[in-house]
């Protein structure tokens, strides 16, 4: 990623806001991000690779968000896919 962004809900995690706790004992924070796509997973077209990317919810029930060296945003079942890799 080129870019990694504070999103308003890790500054509620943070905190501990009810209902808002931090997942693991660990995180590495950031859930927004942008850059370059660097793999896809399965069935995503392989030509996305080298595209522009906006990443959000990356630490959202993760240990490790977009201030990582890599991170990975799946699909959701009933979502369209992410414009993530």
């Amino acid at each position: 990623m080129t870019a990694s962004g504070v999103n308003p809900g890790d500054t509620r995690k943070r905190r501990g806001w009810p209902g808002s706790a931090m997942p693991r004992p660990r995180v590495i924070p950031h859930s927004d991000a942008a850059g370059d796509g660097d793999t896809v997973g399965d069935g995503v077209d392989a030509r996305r690779v080298g595209q522009r990317v906006w990443v959000y919810g990356a630490q959202s029930y993760r240990p490790f968000g977009s201030a990582a060296q890599y991170t990975r945003r799946t699909r959701r079942p009933g979502r369209p896919p992410c414009p993530t890799t």
